[in-house]
């Protein structure tokens, strides 16, 4: 489904593949170790992809906006390292092959994923020209979408288990957990154009609700396993109608906001990932 974008997610694999390879520190093998081993399959990219599909739609420029894409998949990826951890989810495999913590030990894991996160930024910010206000703004929106007010908070509260105790909370985590990385998809190529704030507004609120509505498509997929081991989801509050119902309005909401500001290369990305057949 997304073979028609391999250009693009080939252009970010290499920059990533270039990046945790570019220098040779003695020492810390296991770091590049360990982060070759988590990208030796590639996922799908999805977060820095809509990024570059949204700038496409703005007309902005490609080789700017990919060291942000770039930046982000090392950002998402770093989390999912840590996800992995026995603190965290304790999950043995991603993408069918051991997590790094499996494969070498929680301390690289733990290591491997504060070497993406510490790249991303270096990766983002190693240039010598083109850094005006708006290239300092996108680097703060990825900042702030990363860390307690974004995707480090929402993972905070998912452990968390007294915190989830309402569907008002369980919004409140989604939103952060997944919805903001999304939100720098999103946002960060009118950020760098210098959109008005209402249309970077108008992009904040597609991308909580895309988060929230992959978010829900996720629990909806793991609906079983996730009853099994006693994790809270959106079905602990709402029954399968409910769910079912909820996600049908999302997906309009969302279409009818891409519509509005005539996105259409993202939405047609979205479209081909979702519409029922």
């Amino acid at each position: 489904m997304l073979n028609k974008y391999n250009n693009y997610l080939d252009i970010i694999n290499d920059n990533i593949n270039e990046i945790i390879n570019q220098t040779n520190v003695d020492g810390v093998e296991l770091l590049y170790k360990g982060a070759s081993h988590h990208f030796s399959k590639r996922g799908k990219m999805l977060r820095p992809l809509i990024m570059i599909l949204i700038n496409e739609d703005l007309a902005g420029d490609f080789d700017t906006v990919q060291r942000f894409a770039t930046s982000l998949e090392l950002i998402h990826n770093y989390s999912l390292i840590h996800d992995d951890l026995p603190a965290m989810d304790n999950d043995d495999f991603r993408r069918g092959l051991p997590t790094v913590h499996k494969k070498f030990s929680e301390a690289t894991a733990v290591l491997t994923g504060d070497f993406l996160l510490t790249k991303a930024f270096e990766y983002v910010t190693d240039i010598n020209e083109g850094i005006d206000v708006n290239y300092i703004k996108a680097i703060n929106e990825l900042a702030k979408n990363s860390n307690e007010l974004g995707m480090l908070g929402g993972q905070f509260r998912d452990l968390n288990m007294a915190y989830l105790s309402s569907l008002e909370n369980l919004y409140a985590m989604y939103e952060g957990k997944t919805s903001a990385l999304f939100k720098s998809s999103f946002k960060i190529p009118a950020i760098l154009l210098g959109k008005d704030q209402d249309f970077i507004n108008s992009l904040d609120e597609i991308g909580r609700l895309f988060g929230l509505y992959f978010q829900i498509r996720d629990d909806l997929d793991d609906r079983k396993e996730d009853e099994f081991i006693g994790k809270i989801t959106i079905f602990k509050f709402l029954s399968l109608t409910e769910v079912e119902s909820f996600l049908d309005e999302l997906y309009q909401s969302l279409i009818l906001n891409l519509d509005k500001l005539s996105l259409y290369k993202s939405k047609e990305l979205i479209v081909n990932l979702y519409e029922k057949k």
